[in-house]
């Protein structure tokens, strides 16, 4: 199984670019932890180092299923087992 998303800054401010960055990451260093390959498919430089305006992400493996919804519920600010 196979999910793609696409993180966007928007129009916001660089602080959104440097939030994508960071999501990047997080979503890498979360993948590593299960069955899940991450490979950054394409994005969209921000204006400083570092940063992104846009990126889409494909996300491979078993642990897919559950790794969207650990994405989801950290983004609503909720614990990593729920759903």
């Amino acid at each position: 199984m196979s999910v793609h998303l696409l993180l966007s800054a928007g129009r916001g401010p660089q602080e959104c670019a440097w939030a994508v960055a960071r999501l990047l990451g997080r979503l890498a260093a979360d993948a590593a932890r299960h069955p899940v390959d991450s490979h950054r498919v394409e994005s969209v430089p921000g204006d400083r180092p570092g940063t992104y305006r846009s990126a889409l992400v494909r996300l491979d493996g078993p642990g897919v299923a559950t790794a969207g919804t650990r994405v989801r519920n950290r983004c609503a600010g909720r614990p990593a087992g729920r759903g």
